[in-house]
């Protein structure tokens, strides 16, 4: 028995120094004593590796300047590591890093003002079973009760709030070098708040009250220039306002970008480059010209208003049916007349012709004719007899038809039988009649409230057009005159004094 003890605990010395796992079998009465040694032995080895890890990564710490990990770590590697004789160097190496270490955050915690935790850490160095003899934790320790080399007046606290001080001061110029002097003044006055006795604060709200007084100096002559402007401007004469022209416009029409002449005129002066047609409806050159009209307009300016308007119109039944000779059923003449838009073009080829002259072409290939009218070219067969009627409004002097009246020698003079009675004033339909305009059937005229309102054939509504002219320039010419009262006080003649700054 004594034997087997003496053995295992043999066993168990040589574990804590082995790097592998020896496997020890015997028998007899030793067998439990083995496997027991041989467990232990297990426990200790990872406990060393686990000591040599948190060794390294507490000299990773360290290396980082972060000594408060690593005396932690340290501090878990010595409690880790077996106490064993064979283990008692690596133990010595292991307090050594420690006690470097906590001289370390000793220096660190005096220099910010923490002097009972870095006392602690010396003390724990000088500690019997630490190292009583280490010199860096005997001058470090004569350091904290030096006067001279330590403040007793420092507290963390204080140290937060330099550290505090230093960034607001930073931002603060930072902002100012920006431009943003609102930002800088609140990062200034955060410091004073900390620090009230801060000369830098005061001395960057000096530059920021010089910064903002040069722009308000500047704002102010800019705003005494603008008043004194305001002032100049004042003695300024207005220049009279032009006379509109209140003669109506040509057939009370939209001016010049409309009317009989204008598309005429479009249709003289667009120059169509090349026309290639074969086996062409006249729906499909009549598409083209439309087309090519608002790429080569260049009379009129808006883009709206570029090119011609093409109007292809079926013809007119001539007569209402009638049911045919043998009884059949009646033919309908409207459906019985071919549509021109069907109508096949079999050549044509021209370049640089006038479209005027190119829908002449056309015309003369499809047996067709074309009208123009205020707004669009109309395309009717040749056959077609009559003209259709358009409406267009005219404004009117208010006395128009007392000059109809007068240019037709008519007037309100007593009857042949010498009456005393007052002769009526004919319709406007009379009057115009007998200033020789004719109306068709189906055509009316209207004048109320000095506009004149009439529905006929376009060559009547020209003639109407240069009556109204005639009658509008035999009106006589108003004058207008304008008239301003300019007042001018002064005020400050007994004035007698000098604007002190």
């Amino acid at each position: 028995m004594y034997r087997s003890s003496r053995t295992a605990l043999a066993l168990m010395a040589v574990a804590t120094s082995m790097p592998v796992t020896v496997t020890v079998a015997t028998a007899g009465e030793g067998g439990s004593y083995s496997g027991l040694a041989q467990r232990e032995m297990i426990r200790r080895q990872e406990a060393v590796v686990d000591a040599d890890r948190l060794l390294g990564e507490g000299r990773e710490a360290y290396a980082k300047a972060d000594y408060q990990v690593a005396v932690n770590k340290y501090r878990e590697g010595l409690d880790r590591l077996p106490d064993a004789p064979s283990l008692e160097d690596r133990r010595l190496e292991y307090t050594a890093h420690l006690a470097d270490a906590s001289v370390a955050l000793a220096q660190q915690h005096r220099r910010v003002g923490k002097y009972t935790e870095a006392r602690a850490l010396l003390e724990g160095v000088l500690a019997p079973n630490v190292d009583p003899e280490n010199p860096s934790a005997k001058q470090e320790l004569a350091y904290l009760d030096d006067p001279i080399r330590t403040n007793p007046a420092l507290t963390y606290e204080h140290t937060q709030n330099v550290d505090a001080v230093r960034r607001g001061l930073y931002m603060a110029e930072g902002n100012y070098n920006l431009g943003k002097y609102d930002e800088a003044k609140r990062e200034y006055e955060n410091v004073l708040r900390k620090d009230p006795f801060s000369s830098a604060a005061r001395r960057g709200l000096e530059r920021l009250a010089a910064a903002k007084s040069d722009y308000y100096r500047a704002a102010y002559d800019h705003t005494r220039a603008e008043l004194l402007m305001e002032v100049d401007r004042a003695w300024e004469l207005a220049v009279p306002a032009t006379v509109p022209d209140f003669a109506p416009q040509r057939g009370g029409g939209s001016g010049d970008s409309s009317g009989v002449a204008y598309i005429t005129q479009k249709l003289r002066t667009i120059i169509i480059p090349r026309i290639d047609f074969e086996d062409t409806t006249v729906e499909e050159a009549v598409d083209f010209l439309r087309m090519r009209s608002v790429e080569l307009d260049t009379l009129e300016l808006d883009p709206a208003r570029k090119g011609v308007n093409f109007i292809v119109r079926r013809p007119r039944p001539v007569a209402a049916a009638a049911p045919a000779a043998d009884g059949s059923a009646p033919v309908d003449a409207l459906a019985a007349a071919p549509d021109p838009s069907t109508i096949r073009i079999p050549q044509l080829r021209v370049t640089n012709v006038p479209l005027q002259t190119a829908l002449q072409y056309i015309c003369d290939a499809a047996k067709l004719r074309f009208k123009i009218d205020d707004f669009a070219v109309t395309l009717v067969p040749q056959n077609e007899t009559g003209e259709d009627f358009f409406m267009r409004t005219f404004s009117v002097p208010p006395d128009f038809a007392s000059q109809l009246e007068t240019a037709t020698g008519g007037g309100g003079g007593a009857d042949a039988a010498g009456g005393g009675g007052i002769q009526g004033r004919k319709p406007i339909r009379e009057l115009l009649i007998g200033n020789g305009i004719t109306f068709a059937d189906g055509s009316s005229v209207t004048l109320a409230g000095g506009n004149l309102v009439v529905s006929n054939t376009p060559s009547e509504l020209e003639k109407i057009e240069n009556l109204v002219e005639v009658m509008i320039s035999s009106q006589p010419k108003q004058v207008k005159i304008t008239t301003k009262f300019v007042e001018i006080s002064q005020e400050n003649t007994d004035e007698l004094g000098f604007d002190w700054i």
